[in-house]
C-alpha cells in the first residue's frame, strides 16, 4: 500500500488525482489526533460545479464517497485506512472533457523536468508550462510533479534530513562542533547551520572580511545552501559555516545571520562581501 511522506504530500497528490477526474475533495473536520498517537484525515466528495457552500451541503451529506487516512505513530507518514469509491450521481461528461486537457502528459512532464529550478517561484514555472502546452494546469499539479521529480532524483528528503541531524548530533559529542536547526509542524527541515570547532577557530582569527553567498536549490533537500567564507593569512578561502535555508527571504536571512552571530559569541565581521541579493542585504 502506498505511503505518503507527510500531510502536504498526501493533500497534493489527492488534489492532483481529483482534479484530473473533474471533481474536488475537502476535509469536513480537518485533521484529528487520536488518543493512541496517530492522526486521521477524512476526505469527502465535492463536485466542482457546486461553488456556493449552501449548494454543497446536501450533496456532501448524501454522496457515499470518502477516503480516510491514518498516520503512523510518529504522525508523519500516512496510509489509506478505509474508503468508499462510489458516487450516487454521475460525473458529468462536460467536466471530464473540461479537465481532460489538463492531464500531465509525458511532454508536459519533460518540460517540468527541464525547467524545474530555473524559475524563481513554482507559480512562474506553472505559467510557463501552461503557455508552452496551451493548458490550464493549476499550481498544485505542477508542484506535485516537481516533488515527484525530486524524489526520483534525490530520494526521500525526510529520511536524509533526519540522518543529517543525527550525524551532526553524534559529531557534536565527538568533535565539539556547533549546529542549529528548525523543523516545522510537519517535521520538515526549514533551516540548518553548522560550524565545526576548526571553523570557529578560523573565524576568531580571521573575521575581518567574510564572504556570504547562497547557491541554487540543487541539493537533496531542494533548499538554498548558504556559505560563510573567510580569508586566512595565506590568502586562502576557508569555509567558517554553512547551512540550509527554507527560502531566500529577508526574515530567513535575519534568522540564520543571528544564529551565526550567537554561535560565534556575538563576534561580527568588519566587512561582508556578497552579491546583489536584496533580501540578504536587508537581512543584515
Amino acid at each position: 500500500m502506498k505511503t505518503f511522506q507527510n500531510h502536504t504530500d498526501l493533500i497534493q497528490q489527492l488534489k492532483s488525482i481529483a482534479f484530473d477526474n473533474g471533481f474536488d475533495i475537502f476535509l469536513p473536520q480537518g485533521e484529528k489526533t487520536l488518543k493512541s498517537g496517530p492522526k486521521k484525515i477524512l476526505f469527502l466528495y465535492n463536485h466542482k460545479n457546486n461553488t456556493k457552500m449552501e449548494e454543497n451541503i446536501s450533496q456532501r451529506g448524501t454522496c457515499p464517497f470518502y477516503m480516510e487516512f491514518w498516520s503512523d505513530s510518529t504522525g508523519i507518514n500516512y496510509t489509506l485506512n478505509s474508503y468508499v469509491s462510489q458516487h450516487n450521481h454521475p460525473l458529468k461528461s462536460d467536466n471530464t472533457k473540461k479537465f481532460k486537457g489538463n492531464r500531465i502528459t509525458s511532454p508536459i512532464k519533460k518540460t517540468i523536468q527541464e525547467f524545474s529550478g530555473k524559475f524563481k517561484t513554482p507559480q512562474l514555472l506553472k505559467d510557463y508550462v501552461n503557455k508552452t502546452h496551451n493548458i490550464q494546469a493549476v499550481y498544485h499539479q505542477i508542484y506535485y510533479q516537481e516533488q515527484k521529480l525530486y524524489a526520483e532524483q534525490f530520494g526521500n528528503f525526510r529520511e536524509d534530513s533526519n540522518l543529517l541531524i543525527n550525524i551532526v548530533r553524534d559529531e557534536k559529542n565527538k568533535f565539539l562542533c556547533n549546529y542549529d536547526f528548525l523543523l516545522n509542524n510537519e517535521n520538515q527541515l526549514t533551516h540548518f547551520i553548522y560550524i565545526s570547532s576548526e571553523m570557529e577557530k578560523l573565524y576568531q582569527s580571521f573575521s575581518d572580511v567574510v564572504v556570504i553567498d547562497t547557491t541554487l536549490k540543487k541539493n537533496q533537500f531542494n533548499m538554498p545552501v548558504i556559505n560563510f567564507v573567510c580569508i586566512d593569512n595565506y590568502g586562502s578561502s576557508k569555509i567558517i559555516a554553512f547551512g540550509l535555508l527554507l527560502n531566500e527571504k529577508q526574515e530567513t536571512f535575519e534568522l540564520i545571520l543571528m544564529r551565526f552571530c550567537d554561535m560565534m559569541n556575538q563576534k561580527q565581521p568588519l566587512i561582508v562581501y556578497t552579491d546583489e541579493d536584496e533580501q540578504l542585504m536587508k537581512g543584515f
